[in-house]
């Protein structure tokens, strides 16, 4: 069982899918991440004031907000333990990422309060969709920012962390690496 990234409180497992890519298997989860926030409704969008009003139907949900290439700031922490992942099993997972792109398309969606997990080893890629709306992500944006924000904590950088972590605007997402 690898640690969920420690913003994604309450996370439960939503799908779990092994990935081959050339002579590797990488593993892809999806956890749910509870959140503290309740969604407000309107005065007339409840019972039975939305009867009165005809305002009952549920607005369609709003296209994912893409992230692609966004600006996101580094930082360091120690949440996936005391030891950082060895290098190559991450840049593994980044190979991957290069290999299944040319099969499949470049984005995916993330729903509201999730992590997306790629994991070989000791390493985990992941984002997270820390916002209330589902976001778009590039998996060459996850290689890029998530070994980044590595290569910024991870030896031979002293001292150490056991996480990498790039803070999208807003604190709406975050991408990174971590021990797994």
């Amino acid at each position: 069982m690898h640690p969920v990234h420690a913003r994604c409180s309450g996370a439960k497992l939503v799908q779990k899918t092994t990935i081959s890519a050339g002579d590797q298997l990488i593993e892809y989860t999806s956890h749910s991440c509870s959140t503290q926030s309740v969604s407000r409704r309107g005065l007339f969008d409840s019972p039975p004031l939305c009867i009165l009003f005809g305002t009952c139907k549920p607005p369609p949900p709003p296209a994912p907000m893409n992230v692609c290439g966004s600006i996101c700031t580094n930082s360091c922490n120690d949440n996936a333990g005391d030891l950082p992942p060895t290098s190559q099993d991450c840049q593994t997972i980044a190979n991957a990422i290069q290999i299944f792109q040319g099969t499949q398309n470049d984005t995916f969606t993330v729903a509201a309060n999730h992590l997306e997990t790629l994991t070989f080893g000791t390493c985990s890629l992941f984002f997270e969709n820390l916002s209330s709306a589902s976001i778009e992500y590039c998996f060459s944006s996850l290689s890029t920012e998530g070994i980044e924000a590595g290569d910024e904590c991870f030896p031979p950088v002293q001292p150490f962390s056991s996480e990498g972590l790039c803070t999208g605007s807003k604190n709406l997402w975050a991408v990174g690496a971590a021990h797994s």
